[in-house]
């Protein structure tokens, strides 16, 4: 059978981020990478191919980083940020006089 066929070869998966409208259901933006891009990295690129407003931003746990946050918010300021707290998160340091929504969040 290895003469035929040859070696196996292990495959390398890759990830698909998406981004939906809530109402319609359409995808507006997406991304491909391998298996070893962080996902908080392809908020940003997302955010570049949707071309109409954002009410709201809604995650798994892996986009709750205040990288992904900020990003967010510098593109769309008054959009609501939806994603669980990491069990490891802690406030930033302006938390008590700035309090951004993740910070809001792990209150």
């Amino acid at each position: 059978m290895l003469e035929k066929h040859g070696t196996k070869t292990r495959r390398s998966w890759r990830k698909l981020h998406i981004g939906m409208d809530a109402n319609t259901g359409q995808i507006v933006a997406m991304a491909l990478t391998t298996k070893d891009v962080d996902d908080g990295s392809q908020v940003g690129p997302l955010l570049i191919q949707v071309a109409t407003s954002v009410a709201s931003l809604t995650a798994d746990g892996i986009y709750g980083k205040e990288g992904v946050a900020a990003t967010f918010a510098e593109r769309h300021p008054e959009a609501l940020i939806i994603v669980p707290p990491r069990s490891t998160a802690v406030s930033s340091e302006t938390a008590l006089n700035a309090p951004t929504q993740r910070n809001c969040h792990l209150q």
